[in-house]
């Protein structure tokens, strides 16, 4: 399987270029996926820049059970309306006062 191969390299420009080229339920049922150090060498080259094909490597990383990436605050978008309070302190509330 050439996705097998691509983590065997190491190479995340490869991985970047392969995964919107493949069928994620094809690839997740073949036996190559199975073996636990392939899920692993794959949850790690995914993890490694998530700044590029993010919404795909983040559909990958849930396929392999590991959606906890796309609960944490640090990935969510925080719309524009929500900046400042997302900005504020704890407690903090509107016009300098505490709540």
């Amino acid at each position: 399987m050439a996705l097998v191969r691509i983590l065997s390299l190491g190479d995340p420009s490869l991985l970047n270029w392969i995964l919107p080229q493949l069928d994620i339920q094809v690839v997740f049922e073949s036996p190559n996926l199975q073996q636990p150090r392939v899920q692993l060498s794959l949850a790690q080259q995914l993890g490694y820049d998530l700044g590029t094909l993010t919404e795909v490597k983040l559909t990958w990383l849930a396929e392999l059970g590991i959606d906890g990436v796309s609960r944490d605050p640090a990935w969510r978008r925080v719309p524009a309306d929500d900046a400042a309070t997302a900005s504020r302190p704890a407690g903090a509330v509107p016009g300098g006062g505490r709540g």
